[in-house]
């Protein structure tokens, strides 16, 4: 059975062109323990988490799957197999979420992210992407880009 997100739509995870040829439906090409995990960090955060805004008018069509043809596509990403996404959490810099993250993973709140970017550019990459983790404490892989 397909998990639908509480706190998300599926535009927010797909480009406008490909959300308008599968509408609802996109939801089929994002990975169900991702969806579950965010739903999880959208209610511990308490405010909105933007993946894609371009619904809204907003810059980023690109933080959820990427297909040949997007923005930053690139055919061994997680992003390409529905496995990642790009979040920016409201009013929390991007450092704040990464550490969260790491404490969630630790006291076992999130099932299924594997991976996390140390980047702070503005957002935090996570995804779900088979990774022999480096952080035997938070069973989670960390890399840099």
């Amino acid at each position: 059975m397909n998990y639908t997100p509480k706190n998300f739509k599926a535009y927010e995870f797909v480009s406008e062109k490909f959300y308008n040829t599968w509408k609802e439906n996109s939801f089929w090409f994002i990975d169900q323990g991702l969806l579950r995990d965010l739903d999880f960090l959208r209610e511990h955060f308490g405010v909105g988490i933007t993946i894609n805004d371009w619904k809204w008018g907003g810059n980023y069509n690109a933080s959820g799957l990427r297909q040949q043809g997007d923005e930053h596509f690139n055919p061994t990403s997680a992003h390409s197999f529905g496995k990642a996404v790009d979040i920016k959490v409201k009013d929390k810099k991007s450092k704040d979420v990464i550490e969260e993250i790491k404490k969630l993973k630790r006291e076992g709140k999130l099932k299924y992210i594997t991976r996390l970017e140390l980047n702070t550019n503005g957002w935090t990459h996570i995804d779900t992407f088979n990774a022999k983790p480096n952080d035997k404490l938070n069973n989670l892989f960390t890399f840099n880009p």
